[in-house]
């Protein structure tokens, strides 16, 4: 069974799953994005292909995402956390290290490696910004496997010429709202005393651009609401130009009261993130926005920053 009849075949099963004794889910990551995706689908293949119990056991790669704002892509568990630059790597890894009598046809190499327009494939080379040092995404093990992954395809493509369909294709935001372009890779950290979204904005389109084209707050509190009633969004975005890097960010709070606290936690010296703010286009004292100078700090760096902020946050009336 193919990957692609592999697909179906899950898709058929689901309207009779009390015939199988197990069902093991695959689950990606909440941003529901092309790397998240992809590894869920061909990881699940991966565990179907070489399982000896088929007709017992049903593997289902799911997409953690509301149908509604499906839109990058138009249980007990077991974890594993490593710093790379895409998830793909360590299911490419985990592929290739095991045992297991699982052919990497040309299908699944193409899928980690390779995109064309309309389908979900390079997910290693896009998710490192083509191995760029100046992003700072890409690593040692992403290099390796992504080499490895080449050898296992009959034909090769122009790397230089992949990644920048990849670029253009993924900064196609036509028909998107502004509540399309903030969930389009959400991802929800939740404390005791506060809510917060980062949202990574797709390529190309900047903060600023974002800031300047909100007529009121209508749409930034009705994107809030819909997601668990947030606080508010940190908001990432990356632009590239003859490959020099730039990066945003900006922060939009429900509460007057939350921005003193995250504005000083997050240009604190030890986090690194060498911002310097700047003027909005708009009279609104609930968003700001700063250049990221420091190029390399991802989504991946400021994630476990917000993290640690919201688990620390207590109201100034708490004692």
């Amino acid at each position: 069974m193919n990957f692609t009849d592999y697909l179906n075949y899950v898709k058929s099963q689901l309207t009779d799953l009390v015939r199988f004794r197990l069902i093991r889910i695959v689950l990606g990551n909440e941003a529901c994005d092309l790397d998240s995706t992809i590894s869920a689908c061909i990881y699940a293949y991966f565990l179907h292909s070489t399982c000896q119990t088929n007709n017992e056991v049903l593997h289902v790669p799911m997409l953690q995402i509301k149908s509604s704002i499906f839109t990058e892509i138009r249980c007990s568990s077991k974890v594993k956390i490593e710093h790379v630059g895409s998830c793909c790597t360590l299911i490419a890894e985990k592929i290739f290290a095991s045992n297991a009598n699982f052919h990497v046809t040309d299908e699944i190499a193409y899928l980690l490696t390779e995109h064309q327009l309309l389908f979900i494939q390079g997910s290693i080379l896009f998710g490192t910004l083509n191995f760029s040092s100046n992003a700072g995404k890409a690593t040692k093990k992403d290099k390796q496997i992504y080499e490895q992954l080449l050898t296992c395809q009959t034909s090769r493509v122009d790397d230089f010429k992949l990644y920048k369909d990849l670029r253009q294709s993924t900064a196609d935001i036509t028909g998107m709202s502004i509540q399309d372009l903030l969930q389009k890779d959400a991802k929800q950290v939740a404390g005791p005393n506060m809510r917060l979204l980062i949202s990574s904005l797709p390529s190309e389109y900047t903060v600023e651009k974002l800031i300047g084209e909100l007529k009121t707050m209508k749409d930034m509190d009705e994107f809030l609401s819909k997601n668990d009633n947030a606080d508010g969004v940190i908001i990432l975005s990356l632009e590239t130009h003859n490959d020099e890097i730039k990066r945003q960010l900006g922060f939009y709070a429900k509460k007057f009261e939350h921005m003193l606290p995250i504005n000083e936690y997050i240009q604190r010296e030890e986090h690194n993130l060498s911002l310097r703010e700047r003027g909005i286009p708009i009279n609104q004292a609930r968003i700001k926005l700063f250049e990221q100078r420091n190029v390399q700090a991802s989504s991946k760096e400021i994630l476990p920053l917000i993290e640690q902020f919201i688990k620390d946050f207590a109201p100034q009336n708490s004692s």
